[in-house]
């Protein structure tokens, strides 16, 4: 679509509320089609020309071409007023005909309506071409088709406000969604509401939620940002891996020796199978990767400036931006990774099987 017709559209938009204003008799007729407008008027041809010159002088570097007359030649089709009945003899009978189609199309539109199965969606002139636009949504509500996601947020180290949000849409090859919420566009722009729009499909209640820890405390602390409201988090299908793998690890590996599992005593230290805490402790991810896939999670980057922009032009500080993503892409996957033992309720056997075939 080229920016003249665009900014045509706009115009002749605006315009056309415009008229739509001016009429007293509901049987007038009003159209559309790119930059034609066409409608029937019942008052005097003065009061419609100061309308029109009212119109010119607000925007006087627009410039339409104005036809009035009892007949008119719209598009293909011609149109005459015979003895004030308005007259279409070449499309008469197609025009009925679109009127009873959109009548059954109305009818069984409220009928979706009415069972919650429409969706209405406008398009805006602030995201690029309209090709652009199509294939971007297209591609964001694909994503509805997955069903469990990872979720995971990181907060400024200096200002400690809610800074990113981390979405994995767990597939075969899964896709991390990194929302950088210091750095959203307008809330009235078309980008914004996507973003909005894919945060409420991803958080619905059919779908479910990992996280290492409370999802919807996490999130919550996201709630000033408007990309969701409270109670879409409070009908948010969350578990806890945090907590999870706690009870899984606890039913796999028993002490080897007499204490039990939260006695502090420093014959604890000596257990092989399971560190020495607290009762209030709890798993870090860091450690349960550790213990249970004898790898090493990086978190030197959890206390970093997250308000910082994770795209940018400048050398310098390019390196530190691929390693942030790098991080808050695998915090993300080592949650998804650890889902695996407690959703399986994998035995130890099988996790001992599965780590020597790396």
């Amino acid at each position: 679509m080229s920016l003249s017709e665009t900014l045509a559209n706009i115009y002749l938009y605006d315009w056309r509320k415009s008229i739509l204003n001016q009429f007293e008799y509901k049987q007038e007729l009003i159209g559309r089609h790119k930059d034609h407008i066409f409608f029937t008027w019942n008052k005097s041809s003065n009061i419609l020309q100061m309308h029109l010159e009212s119109l010119q002088k607000q925007h006087p570097s627009v410039k339409f071409r104005l036809s009035i007359g009892p007949d008119v030649h719209y598009w293909n089709a011609y149109i005459e007023n015979r003895r004030d009945q308005t007259s279409n003899d070449t499309f008469r009978r197609r025009w009925f005909d679109l009127f009873e189609l959109q009548s059954q199309r109305m009818e069984k539109l409220q009928q979706l309506d009415a069972n919650k199965k429409v969706a209405r969606f406008s398009y805006y002139y602030d995201y690029g071409p309209r090709c652009e636009f199509n294939q971007y949504f297209r591609e964001l509500w694909s994503k509805q088709k997955t069903t469990e996601y990872t979720i995971d947020t990181e907060h400024d180290c200096v200002t400690r406000e809610a800074a990113l949000i981390q979405v994995e849409f767990i597939r075969r090859q899964s896709i991390v969604l990194l929302i950088e919420v210091c750095h959203l566009p307008p809330a009235s722009t078309v980008t914004f509401w996507l973003i909005k729009s894919l945060l409420k499909i991803i958080l619905g209640p059919s779908n479910i939620i990992y996280s290492w820890g409370n999802a919807e405390h996490e999130l919550s602390l996201f709630i000033d940002y408007e990309l969701f409201s409270w109670s879409i988090l409070y009908q948010m299908k969350n578990i806890d891996i945090q907590t999870a793998f706690e009870t899984w690890y606890h039913n796999q590996y028993s002490h080897d020796c007499d204490l039990r599992p939260y006695e502090d005593a420093r014959e604890l230290y000596q257990c092989t199978l399971r560190p020495a805490k607290h009762k209030h402790n709890q798993w870090s991810l860091q450690k349960a990767i550790a213990y249970a896939f004898d790898e090493f999670l990086d978190k030197s980057h959890s206390e970093s400036k997250w308000r910082q922009s994770l795209t940018s032009s400048n050398q310098t500080t390019q390196g530190i931006c691929h390693e942030l993503i790098r991080y808050a892409a695998s915090d993300c996957l080592a949650i998804t990774k650890l889902r695996l033992l407690v959703i399986c309720n994998w035995k130890h056997e099988q996790l001992d099987r599965h780590k020597r075939s790396k």
